[in-house]
């Protein structure tokens, strides 16, 4: 059973014992050698240039390259968040093709697609807020190029379900292979579910070759739909007054939550959870309960419900200081940065590979 500690101890434990050296050759398998770091690097627990330090204690550089090439793609996937806002949410280089419905794809949501390894997997997402990252892109695929939904709505839902979700990540991959943010759509047959999920299945409206994918009428039930109606349930909230506000407040965010960052202070400690996002973005209960677990690692963190312009307008003098993301660009604080891998590489490259080809120039491994 697929189940992260939040405990912090128990995370440098596991990052000590991450194993890379088969990655490279069976990360596509739903049984192959992943590293299960992505939810604690998705809310800042750890960030990807401290998970390089602790492989490069361990591993050669020809075992770390792939690893890092893959790493590389959430720190791409930002910088055009960075860059477009907004408008990652939006088709981004062409309007999606062949869309017949808007809503929810009900197969989906109800694990019921007809593909073995898919349902196996959405039960999985359900269960334990995991989902391999080759089963994302069959899940999105299947929704998107066969039942022909709009990504947005189906996007939200994979986020909501997600322990490790990330905004960009998750709508910017959707967008890739639904052809909004890629020269075409990502396809698959039966034959590539069996091989990399290991389930051997035939029969179904994909066992064919992909010149024939379509060339025939697909299930009827995968084109139904129902509304997007999940809401996020929020934590208690601290009482503010409560709390010393006098002059500086560390502000935590649901994406930063290092219990290392300015550990010497003796400032106040607040996790705030913005409304403005989460009913947005609605995230699971279990997604929830995740992040207010790993923020007991931090000494004295309060969690506070509230906008951050709500606030700001309590608490007109108060520094706050903060980690940069995002999501919290206009908030009014000292916005200290983020480590990056590639931390000279900013803005909007076109395709990943750009943005590869340029920080292999970079890449010092040892």
């Amino acid at each position: 059973m697929y189940k992260l500690s939040t405990k912090y101890s128990d995370i440098e434990k596991f990052l000590e014992s991450v194993k890379i050296d088969n990655y490279s050759r069976n990360r596509n398998f739903l049984d192959g050698d992943v590293t299960h770091l992505s939810a604690y690097i998705t809310h800042g627990v750890l960030d990807q240039v401290m998970v390089l330090e602790s492989l490069k204690e361990r591993f050669s550089d020809s075992v770390i390259k792939p690893f890092l090439f893959q790493m590389a793609w959430r720190e791409y996937f930002h910088n055009i968040w960075f860059e477009l806002g907004d408008d990652i949410f939006s088709d981004i280089k062409s309007v999606q093709k062949d869309v017949e419905h808007y809503g929810l794809n009900l197969s989906m949501v109800n694990a019921r697609t007809g593909l073995l390894a898919i349902d196996e997997q959405v039960r999985q997402l359900l269960e334990t807020g995991y989902m391999h990252n080759h089963a994302r892109m069959w899940l999105a695929s299947y929704v998107c190029n066969f039942g022909k939904f709009y990504w947005l709505e189906n996007s939200k839902w994979l986020y909501y379900h997600l322990l490790d979700g990330d905004l960009a990540a998750n709508m910017l991959s959707w967008q890739w292979v639904a052809g909004t943010f890629s020269s075409k759509k990502y396809l698959f047959n039966q034959n590539n579910l069996n091989k990399y999920s290991k389930i051997s299945q035939s029969g179904t409206f994909l066992d064919c070759e992909y010149e024939n994918l379509f060339d025939q009428a697909f299930p009827e039930y995968i084109k139904q739909e129902k509304e997007f109606d999940l809401q996020t349930e929020y934590p208690a909230s601290v009482d503010l007054d409560s709390i010393d506000l006098s002059s500086s407040v560390l502000l935590y965010h649901p994406w930063m939550l290092d219990p290392l960052w300015m550990s010497n202070s003796s400032d106040s400690r607040i996790l705030l959870i913005e409304p403005r996002v989460f009913d947005r973005f609605a995230v699971s209960p279990m997604r929830m309960k995740f992040i207010c677990e790993l923020a007991k690692n931090i000494s004295g963190l309060q969690v506070c419900v509230m906008n951050f312009s709500d606030l700001r307008a309590k608490y007109p003098n108060v520094k706050f200081t903060s980690q940069i993301h995002p999501l919290v660009v206009d908030w009014e604080a000292d916005l200290l940065p983020k480590r990056k891998l590639f931390p000279t590489l900013c803005g909007y490259d076109s395709s990943f590979f750009k943005f590869w080809k340029k920080a292999e120039k970079l890449i010092k491994i040892n």
